[in-house]
């Protein structure tokens, strides 16, 4: 069996966090971003995630309020382990140690999920965006509403706890990522089968809400909840006072911790026969979703003579003489810890494709951990 986090699904959970210190690892001048700040910072040409030594992004960069209302999430393409890779970035923080996944609940009828169609609110997450606690990463537990109870009146984390406890507790669902945001906000245009939107969603008893789903999987974290993040490489310069600015290539995803040594993650694509005498194999689609896919701590590259090519990836070439194509962490890493600098920026962007593959939110993912 695959190692889990152990979780209190609900309310006494945030409460254990903030007891075991989780507050300490926020300091007083943290800064959450969500897809409301996104939004309204975007609608005013504003940037986002400025620190002492970087002017911040402009919000632009990652959603576009519509002529027609809405606000499209904007996919971003770069490259993880030599493939070409698309996201979204959906949430940063700023100046935060660590982010920590939270509960989210789903009424169950006979075992069966819930939908919207019986359901006001068959979503209940037990933390609003403007908590610092928040983030797009949960834990998902199933609870039953046995007959003769209306699914309409368990509106909050409260009301679940109350009823799971005496109708058989909860059930664990697995991982999601899933943001909460303006009702405007829509998925990427070009990814249609990345994300699902809904309108059904509730906290502390507010119904209504929009979330933006990813689906399962997609993230990892230890026993105390903290989500596990990834170095994310964006290309830079850097001044003489040390203040960073983008040079404008493609990100790059890294898939294990800096330095680490460890051996990269990969993606393997499921095969099955095909024809009746189980002739040439065909990919069967996306059999692993990486791990890697949620959290990411960006890191600054600062290359030595970088050169595009016509796909974006970028070549650059050491002083000792040999040339890298950065598209990679090994490659990047190559360049020396002197060029790479971690930054006070963390992000969620969900991947929506890796290499030819596309992740579609009603799929079912196996984690890394889970595999053999």
């Amino acid at each position: 069996m695959p190692r889990r986090g152990r979780h209190l699904p609900g309310i006494v959970a945030l409460a254990a966090l903030v007891g075991a210190g989780c507050g300490d690892s926020v300091p007083p001048a943290a800064r959450l971003i969500t897809l409301y700040d996104l939004l309204a910072a975007a609608a005013g040409g504003g940037v986002v995630a400025a620190t002492p030594t970087f002017a911040g992004f402009p919000a632009a960069k990652f959603i576009t309020p519509l002529d027609d209302g809405g606000s499209a999430l904007n996919p971003g393409a770069g490259f993880i382990e030599g493939q070409a890779a698309s996201w979204v970035t959906t949430e940063l923080w700023v100046d935060f140690q660590e982010v920590w996944a939270q509960p989210l609940y789903r009424a169950t009828k006979g075992g069966v999920l819930i939908g919207s169609a019986q359901a006001e609110a068959p979503w209940v997450f037990s933390i609003g965006p403007r908590s610092l606690f928040y983030s797009p990463f949960w834990n998902v537990y199933g609870f039953e509403v046995p007959d003769g109870v209306d699914v309409n009146t368990i509106l909050d984390t409260r009301a679940v706890i109350e009823l799971a406890n005496g109708n058989g507790g909860f059930r664990s669902l697995g991982r999601r990522i899933t943001s909460l945001g303006p009702h405007t906000v829509t998925g990427a245009a070009a990814f249609p089968q990345g994300t699902a939107i809904d309108d059904t969603a509730t906290w502390y008893g507010s119904a209504n809400h929009r979330f933006v789903d990813f689906g399962d999987g997609g993230f990892a974290e230890d026993d105390a909840a903290v989500v596990t993040e990834t170095p994310l490489f964006v290309f830079a310069s850097r001044s003489a006072d040390g203040v960073f600015q983008p040079l404008g290539f493609p990100w790059v995803g890294g898939t294990r911790p800096l330095f680490s040594g460890a051996p990269s993650l990969s993606n393997p694509i499921g095969t099955s026969a095909s024809g009746s005498g189980g002739g040439d194999a065909a990919p069967a689609g996306v059999a692993v979703r990486p791990s890697f896919g949620g959290l990411w701590r960006i890191h600054w590259v600062v290359p030595f003579n970088p050169l595009p090519a016509g796909d974006g990836r970028i070549t650059d070439c050491l002083p000792t003489g040999p040339c890298l194509t950065l598209d990679g962490q090994a490659a990047i890493e190559a360049l020396g810890a002197d060029r790479i600098f971690p930054s006070a920026i963390l992000t969620a962007t969900p991947l929506l494709q890796l290499g030819n593959q596309s992740f579609t939110v009603g799929s079912t993912y196996a984690m890394g951990e889970d595999l053999p």
